[in-house]
C-alpha cells in the first residue's frame, strides 16, 4: 500500500548546530529532531506576529492540525532521490536473516528507503542488502562534514583567553548532487500556506544555534513522496520524538511489542524583556524509530521553566506514525 505524506527538503548553505543535551557546545546532532523543529516553528511565529502569532501556531499543534516528523538526511542526483529513515528499534534477528550480518547492520543508524521499506513489510535483510547499506551510508557521508568553528572566551576578573569550539554539521553539495535534510509534515490545507510563510522566515534566519554567525540558513522544497507500507499492520513505529502521556506509559511499560530507546531532550529559550536564557524542564522522551504495539498518540508538554511568567514554554512530543508488520523470529 503506498503511504502518501508531505515533506520539506532543507538544502543549507551554512552548518547548522543542534546541540545535545547538556551546556557543550563541542557536541552536535546529525539531525535537526521534531522538538527542535516545532520551537523553530513556533519562534518563527513570535518573530513574525509577537506572542498572538505564536499562539495561534501553537494552538494548531495542540489541536492536532498540524504534525510533523523529524528530520531525516537525502541525497538528491540527476534524476535519483534517496532518502534515509532511521533504523527501527526492534531486536537485530527480526530484522536480519543471518546472525552472522548482525554486528554490520548494528553499527547504522539509518536505512535507505528501500531497505526501510522492506523491514517495515515484514522482511528480513540479507547480505546483499547490507552490503548494499553499506555503500549508501558511504556514499553519504562523503556529503556530510563535522564543522568547528573556533571561539574564545575572556575570563570576566583577568582578561585571560581561552579558546573552545563550536560544532556543527553540513550536508554540503558536489558534483555528483547534493544533500540535505527532509521532514514530513501534516497540516489541514487551509494552514499550508502560514507553514510556508514561517519557513520562508526560518530559511533567512537560519535554524539551530550560532545563527549569529550565519549558521542555519538554508534552500527549501516542498514536494510529495510514497512510503510502501503494509496493507495489514501488526505494529506502529515513529518517525518523530514521543512524549507519551501516563496512560500510554502504563501500557508501554505492560506490553511485549513495544521496543524504544529513552532521550532526555532539554534545552534553552530566551526571555523577551530581559533576552536572559533559561534552561527548559528536562524531558524522557521516546527517540525516533521506537515501535509500539498500539497507535501511541504522544503529547506536548509544559516544559517553562522554573519562576518564568511570561509565557508558557512547551516541548513537542507527538507521534508520527507510519505503519509496519513485525515479523517473528
Amino acid at each position: 500500500m503506498e503511504l502518501k505524506r508531505t515533506a520539506v527538503f532543507m538544502r543549507f548553505k551554512t552548518p547548522f548546530r543542534v546541540g545535545q543535551r547538556g551546556t557543550t557546545l563541542e557536541e552536535t546532532d546529525k539531525i535537526i529532531r521534531s522538538d527542535t523543529l516545532f520551537s523553530a516553528l513556533i519562534w518563527s511565529a513570535y518573530y513574525l506576529g509577537g506572542l498572538k502569532k505564536a499562539n495561534e501556531i501553537l494552538e494548531k499543534f495542540l489541536q492536532n492540525k498540524i504534525r510533523i516528523s523529524s528530520s531525516f538526511p537525502f541525497i538528491e542526483k540527476k534524476n535519483r532521490l534517496e532518502l534515509f529513515f532511521p533504523k527501527l528499534i526492534l531486536p537485530l534477528r527480526k530484522i536480519v536473516e543471518s546472525v552472522s550480518e548482525i554486528k554490520r547492520v548494528k553499527r547504522a543508524d539509518l536505512l535507505p528507503k528501500e531497505l526501510f521499506e522492506k523491514i517495515i513489510n515484514g522482511e528480513k535483510l540479507n547480505e546483499k542488502d547490507i552490503d548494499g547499506l553499506e555503500k549508501k551510508l558511504d556514499e553519504l557521508s562523503r556529503f556530510v562534514k563535522i564543522i568547528a568553528r573556533p571561539r574564545v572566551t575572556l575570563d570576566r576578573v583577568d582578561a585571560s583567553s581561552m579558546l573552545y569550539h563550536a560544532f556543527g554539521m553540513y550536508y554540503g553539495c558536489s558534483e555528483d548532487g547534493a544533500s540535505g535534510l527532509y521532514f514530513m509534515l501534516e497540516c489541514e490545507e487551509e494552514l499550508f500556506d502560514e507553514i510556508q510563510s514561517l519557513l520562508n522566515l526560518l530559511r533567512d534566519q537560519g535554524i539551530g544555534g550560532e545563527r549569529t554567525y550565519g549558521w542555519g540558513a538554508f534552500e527549501y522544497t516542498i514536494r510529495e513522496i510514497i512510503i510502501n507500507v503494509p496493507d495489514e499492520a501488526s505494529a506502529y513505529a515513529s518517525l518523530s520524538l514521543v512524549s507519551p502521556n501516563k496512560e500510554e506509559w502504563e501500557r508501554i511499560a505492560g506490553g511485549e511489542s513495544n521496543y524504544y530507546s529513552l532521550i532526555i531532550r532539554g534545552g534553552w529559550t530566551i526571555d523577551p524583556q530581559t533576552f536572559k536564557p533559561l534552561r527548559k524542564k528536562s524531558l524522557i522522551m521516546l527517540s525516533e524509530g521506537s515501535v509500539f504495539s498500539f497507535r501511541i498518540e504522544g503529547s506536548i508538554q509544559d516544559v517553562t521553566p522554573e519562576g518564568f511568567t511570561s509565557h508558557k514554554v512547551y516541548k513537542y512530543g507527538r507521534a508520527f506514525l507510519i505503519p509496519i508488520r513485525i515479523r517473528g523470529d
